[in-house]
């Protein structure tokens, strides 16, 4: 019996694309876009998961579950990060340099 290599798949959520953060507004459109990724990342790893099961890749299997594992805790910390509100922070003001003695 052959057996696949044990890979373990480690989805991104921005397709390798790092963002520079932005107003609530965006960043709430972002966790959306993301939480929408991660449903589709899963649906894929379910399916994936379901061949290595039929075709007894024992360590397949095991390196998916664990993605699965992984990607499920991104998603609720996403969740969770979607309902928490933006806080503005505003621009800092410059400060006058003190005047020495």
């Amino acid at each position: 019996m052959t057996s696949a290599p044990v890979v373990v798949h480690r989805p991104s959520l921005s397709g390798g694309r790092r963002s520079a953060g932005g107003s609530g507004s965006s960043a709430a459109v972002a966790a959306v876009s993301a939480l929408a990724r991660l449903d589709e990342l899963e649906k894929d790893l379910l399916a994936r998961r379901d061949k290595a099961e039929r075709e007894g890749w024992a360590g397949e299997i095991e390196g998916l579950n664990l993605t699965l594992a992984l990607l499920r805790s991104k998603r609720d910390e996403s969740q969770r990060m979607a309902r928490r509100p933006a806080v503005d922070l505003g621009i800092p003001a410059r400060r006058r340099p003190k005047e020495s003695e």
